[in-house]
């Protein structure tokens, strides 16, 4: 009986091997087709590792960029270097960001601005420090009521008496700049405060014109005369300056 059962086994054995084979040997038409769970278990995998080893846009990953080498190469703009993606595609360019070197170059990256950045800020400090200058200088032309034309000579003077100065060869503040700056940038305000002394204490009013009969445009300044609480003393402030045309009674009105 035992004899029967080792005949058996060894037919069977004999009968699998035939079968494979058999298969082996078949068409690829004819071959037996894997079923859908193993397709998709075989897709999944696929995909997991980035695809079939190419470099691919949809990655998204920073300073990953296609390389030049070809598609089965990708480029990091960090460490200019390439690196081949073939073998596990997205994951490689993942290992790639995670190495050390991609790491030490990031972290440099962060903490040095960049060599942009540090002129664009050095630009910006020295045309405020060279704005600030300007007005200073206008400030000075209104409080010793020189003439704008004044500010032409002033401007060439301030930078030939200071040829080292950067701030100084930068000036340019003639007489144009020195008005604008003046009645339209300083002048606002520096006549609220006196506007809102008028509102809360008495204070006299005070005109006074040109009389040059050449002017195409005579000029009625307009004072008040105010106590000033912060000084204790009565004070004249100059409250604005009207340009007429019209010199007429009518006009005046």
């Amino acid at each position: 009986m035992d004899q029967d059962t080792t005949n058996a086994d060894t037919s069977m054995d004999d009968s699998e091997a035939e079968s494979e084979t058999s298969q082996v040997n078949l068409p690829h038409s004819k071959r037996p087709r894997l079923d859908r769970t193993a397709r998709e278990a075989s897709t999944s995998s696929s995909s997991s590792t980035g695809g079939s080893g190419r470099f691919k846009n949809s990655w998204n990953i920073p300073y990953i960029v296609e390389s030049t080498r070809g598609s089965k190469y990708a480029r990091c703009k960090l460490c200019q270097r390439d690196f081949s993606v073939a073998h596990g595609g997205h994951n490689d360019a993942k290992h790639h960001c995670e190495s050390s070197g991609h790491q030490k170059r990031y972290g440099e990256l962060q903490f040095n601005p960049s060599i942009t950045n540090f002129f664009a800020e050095s630009r910006v400090s020295h045309m405020s420090k060279v704005m600030t200058a300007e007005v200073m200088m206008a400030r000075f032309i209104a409080l010793h009521n020189l003439p704008f034309q004044a500010a032409d000579h002033l401007s060439d003077l301030v930078s030939f008496m200071f040829p080292d100065s950067r701030i100084a060869a930068d000036l340019a503040c003639k007489h144009t700049k020195t008005k604008s700056i003046i009645c339209d940038a300083l002048d606002p305000h520096l006549k609220q405060p006196v506007i809102d002394s008028l509102k809360v204490i008495p204070f006299n009013l005070m005109c006074d014109e040109s009389n040059d009969k050449g002017d195409v445009c005579k000029l009625l300044t307009i004072l008040v005369r105010i106590f000033d609480v912060s000084t204790e003393s009565v004070v004249t402030r100059h409250l604005d300056t009207i340009g007429i045309t019209n010199f007429t009674a009518e006009g005046r009105s």
